[in-house]
């Protein structure tokens, strides 16, 4: 469910270089060509189960390939047929448009540079000071992942840092898949979650903060769970189990 959740909140579309394919039946219906028939049904059975089911591009990749020979296709057809609709505009100002296609190329490429630069200049380490400082503003979690390694607190388990935990203490357990995943270990009460835990060998419970919360709001959860480190995106706490916190 969590995966679902994330797949969902990062959806989104293909880069723009490969939207021209969309217009390629078009000029497939004029120009029968049974090589790029069968791509462009192949494109659409792909689009269309993507569309239904993650909208995240990464998960369209696979077709990437056949998207942008049809992509190729459409703009070289839509030039050709631009040439033949106006050969003698085309020919007067031949320099004209030649000029123009290369200035629009070489500004394009300029706006984009200047775009990336923007975009992650600022992400850019020249130091292991500076990539300390730049790790922690982009990555929240960061905080809680570099107290429990200069701290070791035992064996660990997370919930919802899958996707940073290169930078957590080896080794660390907790994912969707195999025998430590999730619904396996995470139970429905605070008590229950702790000596389940506990039985594992566990000694520390991370969570992203959104996963903490939730929990939090459980009864008792926390006469089994103490706070011992907090970040921005992820809070630590560590496993107790005994008898004198039993509600």
């Amino acid at each position: 469910d969590y995966q679902l959740l994330d797949v969902k909140r990062i959806s989104n579309w293909p880069a723009y270089v490969l939207w021209p394919a969309l217009i390629a039946p078009i000029f497939l219906i004029f120009r029968k060509n049974r090589a790029l028939s069968l791509t462009a049904l192949t494109c659409a059975y792909a689009a269309v189960v993507w569309y239904l089911t993650s909208r995240y591009d990464r998960y369209l990749m696979p077709a990437f390939p056949l998207i942008a020979i049809l992509s190729a296709y459409s703009m070289g057809s839509a030039f050709e047929l631009i040439a033949k609709a106006a050969p003698r505009l085309l020919d007067k100002y031949h320099l004209f448009f030649r000029v123009l296609i290369f200035s629009a190329l070489t500004f394009g490429l300029i706006f984009t540079a200047i775009e990336e630069y923007e975009q992650h200049h600022k992400i850019i380490a020249t130091d292991s000071a500076s990539r300390e400082e730049i790790l922690h503003r982009v990555v929240p979690e960061m905080g809680v992942l570099t107290y429990l390694k200069k701290n070791p607190q035992g064996k660990i388990y997370q919930i919802g840092l899958e996707g940073v935990i290169y930078h957590a203490p080896n080794p660390i357990w907790g994912d969707h898949f195999g025998f430590w995943r999730y619904r396996d270990w995470v139970l429905p009460g605070p008590e229950s979650l702790a000596k389940k835990l506990k039985s594992g060998g566990f000694s520390v419970l991370v969570m992203d903060v959104g996963t903490s919360k939730r929990l939090e709001n459980r009864i008792h959860f926390k006469q089994y769970f103490q706070e011992i480190a907090s970040s921005p995106g992820a809070i630590a706490y560590r496993i107790e189990v005994s008898e004198s916190n039993k509600p």
